[in-house]
């Protein structure tokens, strides 16, 4: 049997998010695949997501409305997902969030009209989900821009007060979303100006949990069924 493969995305403009994947990557039990769309162009293909059991798309610089082509590219890869022709379970994180959102229609704006960047620990609350995640979990937010509304398809599991809609999952399918960052660590939190002491060991392993449980959850799927691409 062949090592199920996660697709990483990291759709990074200036800094690859290096430490947030090699956790991710820790966790993961296969083959992990790592693409660079905006530093290196590297752009999924259809036969990447054939070969995925799972994908996580991590944060960018880049906004949803930007005018890049690797940015427009991701929007026709992922559109299959979204409208149900290929059934891969699906993790978005900040921009990863705000862009599967933005494709089912949802819109996405700055969270304050002066564009200030929120960068702190904070903590969200999940409600019940089928990540089996619920509580109160300590996290990491960076963010300029958030989702003003709720997508058709979707339900809301994760809000907090500086973010409203701070996590997402469809209602059939197995996408799911968060605005903050369950992969942050250390290094990630320097480039924020937030003290490398603020990630303790609660955020650690209630983010751990987090992204344990999208594994497990993907890793129970079946195998990707795609009916058109």
């Amino acid at each position: 049997m062949s090592s199920p493969t996660l697709l990483l995305i990291d759709p990074s403009m200036v800094v690859p998010e290096h430490q947030g994947m090699a956790v991710i990557s820790a966790i993961w039990p296969g083959t992990v695949r790592t693409l660079f769309p905006a530093l290196r162009n590297q752009w999924p293909t259809p036969d990447d997501l054939r070969a995925a059991q799972a994908v996580i798309l991590l944060g960018s610089k880049a906004s949803v409305h930007d005018d890049y082509p690797w940015l427009d590219a991701l929007k026709i890869w992922l559109t299959p997902l979204l409208n149900a022709e290929v059934r891969c379970p699906t993790l978005g994180i900040c921009f990863g969030h705000q862009l599967l959102a933005h494709l089912a229609g949802a819109k996405v704006g700055l969270r304050e009209p002066t564009g200030h960047k929120l960068a702190a620990v904070v903590e969200s609350h999940f409600s019940p989900n089928r990540l089996g995640v619920s509580g109160d979990l300590r996290v990491i937010a960076s963010q300029c821009e958030e989702v003003k509304e709720i997508p058709r398809g979707f339900r809301h599991i994760a809000t907090r007060p500086t973010c409203n809609i701070d996590g997402l999952e469809h209602c059939e399918l197995p996408l799911f979303s968060v605005q903050f960052h369950p992969e942050a660590r250390e290094d990630f939190a320097l480039r924020q100006k937030i003290p490398a002491a603020a990630v303790d060991a609660r955020l650690k392993a209630d983010t751990t949990r987090l992204l344990e449980a999208f594994c497990q959850r993907a890793l129970r799927s079946e195998p990707v069924v795609v009916t058109q691409i």
